[in-house]
Formats: C-alpha cells, sequence, structure tokens
C-alpha cells in the first residue's frame, strides 16, 4: 500500500487527477468511478486537461433506488453533469435504481464488469465512517454488486445534498470484492472529519467494521489524503511517508511531486527552443509528463536549416516538419507549435535585433504563459545564446517562471549554474523522448560541429538524464528562476 500526502484538496485533486490522466489518455482502459463531493475536482482537472476517455469503459460505483436519472441527486445526473456530457467515453455503466428487477439488475451489473475484462483502476472516496461505494460497516469482503439498506450515519452525511431532508435509504452498490478485484484501487480523503476512517484505513487491523481497511490487503492501492485526513495518524506514520514522499517518485515512476507544487493543470507553458529538436533533447521526458498537455505551447525561434547541409536536398521546411513529428511521439498536435523564424538567423553575420524581441514579445503577451522552459546551452554558431538574449530582451512578467534546460551542446557540469530542480522521469518516458529525438532524421548527418552527430545527442542524453538523487532511473534537471534572476544571469558558462 502506498500512501500520498498532501496539503489540501486542490492538490489531492490535482494528483489524482494527473494519475489518470497518464493512467487513461489515448488508452483503452476500464474505469471504476465514485460520486460524492471528494471527486468533483478530479473530473473538473480532467475535463481541463483535455483528457482523450475515447477508449475508456467506466462503470460507477452506486446508484440510489428509486431514483429516476434525471432526478438532480441521482448519481445518473451527478454523472452527465460531471463528467459524462463534457466529453466522449467508449461506454458508460452506472446501476440502474429504477429497474423493474433489482436483483437481477445487481447480477447483470456484476456480469457486465466481468464481461469487459474487470476494473483496471477503481476510485474511490472513503466515509467517514470507513465505507467505500455503498459498503458500510459489517460489509463482507467476499460481497459483489447487490442491495444495500444505508447506515443512519450515511444517510445523515448524504443529507446535504437533498437540502438536509432524508434522501433514499437503499441503494445498488459493488461490492468489495469487485473493488478488490481491480487491478489497481486509489482512495481519496480529504477534510477532518475523515481522518478516523483514514486512522483505521492505514493502521487499523483490516477489518469489516472499517471497510476501507481492506486496502492494506490489496497489491495496487494507493491513498491520497491532505493533511487535515491525515489529522489522526500517528507521527511515526505521518513521517514514514512524507519522508518517502521527499526520496522517491511520487508517480511510481512517472513524475515528481513538482506538479502538485510547481506546475498547476491549469498553468500556460511556453517551452521556447531554439532549433527544432533542442526541446526533446533538453526536456522531452517533462515535456511527455506536464499535466495539461492541451494548455502547452512549444515555440522554435528559428526553422533550424542552417544544420542541414545543401548536398542532402532536404526541403525547405524539413526541420520544422520533423518537430511536429517529433512532438506528436509526446502527445503534443501541429497547432500547438509555432515557428518564428526569427530574422537574425537569416542574415548574414546573424545579429540580433529589437525586431527579433517583438515577434516573440507579440507571442508571449498573447499567450500569458506561467511557465517558459528556455534553453540555456550554447552551440558552435552561437544561435542558443542569441536565443537567450532575445527572451531576455523581452517585458515578461516577474511572476512567470523561468525554467532553464540543457540541450545537446552542454552537460549541467559545464555550467557555472547549479541546477536546483529535478523531474524524475519514467524509463516509458525517456524512450519516448529517444523516439522523439529519432524523428530528427535530417540530423543524422548534419554538419558536423565538433564531430557531434544525433547519435552523441543521445549520448549526452543519456548522461544528462542519470538520476542519482531518487531511486528513479531518469531525471531531467532545471535550473528555475524568476524573470528578474534570469535577466541578472550574464554568464552561466565556465570559462
Amino acid at each position: 500500500m502506498r500512501v500520498i500526502i498532501l496539503k489540501d484538496y486542490t492538490s489531492v485533486s490535482e494528483w489524482v487527477a494527473h494519475y489518470v490522466y497518464h493512467k487513461v489518455h489515448n488508452n483503452k482502459c476500464v474505469l471504476g468511478l465514485p460520486t460524492g463531493s471528494t471527486p468533483i475536482q478530479v473530473y473538473k482537472n480532467l475535463i481541463d486537461m483535455k483528457t482523450n476517455f475515447e477508449n475508456v469503459t467506466t462503470f460507477n460505483m452506486d446508484e440510489y433506488i428509486g431514483l429516476p436519472p434525471d432526478h438532480i441527486q441521482s448519481y445518473h445526473y451527478f454523472m452527465n453533469y460531471y463528467l459524462f456530457n463534457k466529453t466522449k467515453f467508449h461506454q458508460n455503466n452506472i446501476p440502474d435504481g429504477m429497474a423493474f428487477d433489482i436483483i437481477n439488475e445487481c447480477k447483470e451489473y456484476e456480469q457486465k464488469i466481468k464481461n469487459s475484462g474487470g476494473i483496471d483502476l477503481f476510485l474511490c472516496g472513503v466515509g467517514s465512517d470507513g465505507h467505500l461505494a455503498f459498503n458500510e460497516p459489517g460489509s463482507s469482503f467476499n460481497s459483489v454488486t447487490r442491495i444495500k439498506t444505508l447506515t443512519s450515519q450515511t444517510i445523515k452525511d448524504n443529507s446535504r445534498f437533498f437540502n438536509n431532508k432524508k434522501p433514499p435509504t437503499t441503494a445498488i452498490t459493488v461490492g468489495m470484492k469487485t473493488i478488490m478485484d481491480a487491478n489497481e484501487i486509489i482512495i481519496m480523503a480529504s477534510g477532518i472529519n475523515k481522518s478516523i476512517a483514514v486512522k483505521q484505513c492505514i493502521e487499523g487491523p483490516v477489518s469489516n467494521q472499517y471497510p476501507c481497511s481492506i486496502a492494506q490487503s490489496h497489491a495496487n492501492a494507493t491513498i491520497v489524503i491532505d493533511y487535515d485526513a491525515a489529522n489522526e495518524l500517528s507521527y511515526k506514520t505521518f513521517k514514514y511517508y512524507t519522508d518517502l514522499q521527499n526520496n522517491i517518485d511520487l508517480f511510481g515512476n512517472t513524475i515528481h511531486d513538482y506538479v502538485n507544487n510547481n506546475i498547476s493543470v491549469r498553468d500556460k507553458i511556453l517551452i521556447t527552443s531554439p532549433h527544432p529538436d533542442d526541446d526533446v533533447i533538453g526536456m522531452g521526458g517533462t515535456m511527455d509528463i506536464l499535466p495539461n498537455k492541451s494548455n502547452v505551447k512549444i515555440l522554435y525561434m528559428t526553422n533550424g536549416q542552417g544544420g542541414i547541409r545543401k548536398e542532402d536536398n532536404y526541403g525547405k521546411h524539413t526541420r520544422i516538419k520533423e518537430a511536429i513529428s517529433s512532438v506528436k511521439i509526446l502527445n503534443y498536435n501541429k497547432e500547438q507549435v509555432v515557428n518564428t523564424d526569427l530574422p537574425f538567423y537569416n542574415k548574414n553575420p546573424r545579429i540580433i535585433s529589437d525586431e527579433d524581441s517583438l515577434i516573440v514579445d507579440d507571442i508571449i503577451n498573447d499567450f500569458s504563459p506561467n511557465h517558459i522552459f528556455i534553453c540555456s546551452d550554447p552551440d558552435p554558431k552561437k544561435t542558443h545564446i542569441h536565443c537567450l538574449n532575445i527572451l531576455k530582451n523581452c517585458k515578461i512578467n516577474n511572476d512567470t517562471k523561468i525554467w532553464l534546460y540543457k540541450s545537446a551542446w552542454q552537460k549541467w557540469s559545464e555550467c557555472s549554474l547549479v541546477p536546483n530542480f529535478d523531474v524524475c522521469i519514467s524509463e516509458k518516458s525517456f524512450e519516448r523522448k529517444l523516439l522523439a529525438i529519432d524523428m530528427h532524421i535530417s540530423q543524422i548527418n548534419p554538419p558536423v560541429f565538433n564531430n557531434i552527430k544525433i547519435n552523441s545527442f543521445k549520448n549526452i542524453v543519456n548522461i544528462n538524464n542519470k538520476s542519482y538523487k531518487y531511486f528513479d532511473k531518469y531525471s531531467e534537471k532545471f535550473y528555475v528562476c524568476n524573470f528578474n534572476e534570469f535577466v541578472k544571469i550574464n554568464n552561466i558558462y565556465k570559462n
């Protein structure tokens, strides 16, 4: 069992949304879904992230008996309002609380789950008494989808959704065995009123008096809670799990805690790249795991054609086309790519002017990014340095975070700056990064600069992305600062 302890409900929601996004986006998946107040922000985040659910089949945990689907407090209505009506799914399944034969409806629902191949990931909220779905205290761990009479505590907790009037007292719910049969479960909890249940879930004995405690027996269970929900945990338990969070990848070799603490799903991100390959070489793994790819623009400041030999007979826009193919590997589309082809790049000698900065300034002002990623290593023809200085001349809000990354020409050890931020990337993300680099076919045999070719680029990538700080195999390093500090950095290269 893994326990993630975050500062508040917003952080819990962002963590879970990000995890689900990487699980289901463009993938075939069967999801088990909860209702209630806990998952609302998760669903909103997933919509904001433009998650592709087209190959996803869902099964909801429960439904009140006697409420028609269009009733404002039915779980049909809830799911349609917060999620199903806002994006396309392969198939959605919710128990029918108005079925003529409720017992048969339960049996058929359980069979549908089996026919789908079982649940890949079950998201669960937890009640103040420790119930999962409507599996109240005392529920059998061998139970499957069935009719359940609700306890007075659950009725009391749910009455707030019915204007403090008595809600239905019976419901269809998936069983404890149904939940435990899922390949993976995530239990979310927020607020002081959940703290006793959370304590029992994590520290208590496995007992049907607190159904959530069965998570301790699941081979792949994650409990995601905020500080308030962790209030009853012993200091030893709290310290153990928070210490783990500070030393390993929170997302199981997917991403470190920078998502929750540094980049929100609503933040706009501008990735600048001097040439159409520096981005994937320097930060392709981070690009692969950013929390909301739909909020990303990739700005190529030159067309990069100067890095192609004339005798190779490549077309005028070869490198931009390669770049589009490259970022597609990382699930970006061509509409997110901006090619400025700045004037300085076509001059001889290449000297930057106000015109270059004005072009970039207009793009930044129109987009209003919260984060700008900037390549910070020199190349033989000084294009990288020119682009760095152009960005320094732009009018960028000081609240904008600047992320300096290294491309192919320099290791961090060769820089006067010491990176202050690691982003852990999984082996799969690293593999996708290498595939993205491979899309730059024209660079396999480019004009020779210091004997560096694309294969040499990949060797440097292997060196730069080795992670020793965390247990993860790979990470990408950055120097993160505000814009004023970035402008003041005059010499970031060792002599």
